[in-house]
């Protein structure tokens, strides 16, 4: 006789129970991993840089779905390079003090070549040409509950990418 049609009725009740069993085993660890996206969504603000060619200006963006607040941009130091020179330039930033989700603001770097302050209608000129330029920005910033996070940036591309977000303890 064939072994499938020589498991009684116990045999099959214990196949599809073992089945159902894994199944909701395996929904149930979708559900875990969905609900870690959305406490993650709701804990820690998404932050974005832009480099806005047409509304000519460096400006920062929240993503996310909560509020970003005490936001201060590492000084950066890159190295630009404009007709086949280079020159060495350091931005200073303003900490922005509230960002709320999906609200965008315009940064005004203060511009340094070596130790001399450029003038800011220059600045805005110089921050410009990061368009073209190779660099990494670290990001601080904290959350309503003020939980504090360092996001990390890298221009690439002709834009701004986000290689991680972490908490600050």
């Amino acid at each position: 006789m064939d072994y499938i049609s020589e498991l009684m009725v116990a045999d099959w009740i214990i196949i599809i129970l073992s089945l159902t069993l894994v199944n909701c085993l395996l929904y149930i660890l979708r559900l875990n991993k969905k609900l870690k996206t959305e406490i993650h969504k709701r804990t820690v603000p998404e932050l974005n840089l832009q480099l806005d060619l047409d509304k000519i200006g460096l400006f920062i963006i929240n993503t996310g779905e909560i509020t970003a607040k005490d936001i201060n941009i590492v000084d950066l130091s890159a190295t630009i390079s404009d007709y086949g020179y280079d020159t060495d330039f350091r931005f200073e930033f303003e900490t922005v003090d509230e960002l709320k989700p999906k609200e965008e603001k315009k940064l005004y770097p203060r511009v340094f070549q070596s130790q001399d302050e450029c003038p800011p209608h220059l600045a805005e000129k110089i921050t410009m040409h990061l368009y073209n330029t190779p660099c990494n920005v670290e990001t601080l910033f904290s959350n309503t509950e003020r939980i504090k996070f360092k996001t990390l940036f890298r221009r690439e591309a002709k834009e701004f990418i986000q290689k991680k977000t972490e908490p600050i303890q």
